[in-house]
């Protein structure tokens, strides 16, 4: 039940969620309750923020969390040449 949900590899294996619930995820595959998540780490920098709401800019940055949020710093606005929709969210310092 639930293999090949990649469509490519037989052992790629749904589990966890409805209607695989009876399939018990690996530690592996487990999404952290409390950070971002990405399936491939982004190019855009990101940051967990508990202020964020649906529908404000930059929130839900990986899909899963309402907290994850997309961000720019000066120095990256600098050296991209290329504008983002997140360039008016600045990155906290902590990031830098």
């Amino acid at each position: 039940l639930g293999c090949n949900a990649d469509g490519v590899h037989q052992g790629c294996r749904f589990c966890g969620a409805r209607p695989y619930e009876n399939v018990t995820c690996p530690v592996t595959a487990e999404v952290p309750e409390d950070t971002c998540w990405f399936r491939s780490e982004p190019r855009l920098q990101h940051y967990w923020d508990e202020s964020c709401a649906w529908g404000v800019k930059g929130c839900f940055a990986d899909g899963i969390h309402r907290q994850c949020r997309f961000c720019t710093t000066a120095a990256d606005r600098r050296r991209a040449g290329n504008p983002t929709p997140f360039d008016d969210i600045e990155c906290p310092m902590l990031l830098l």
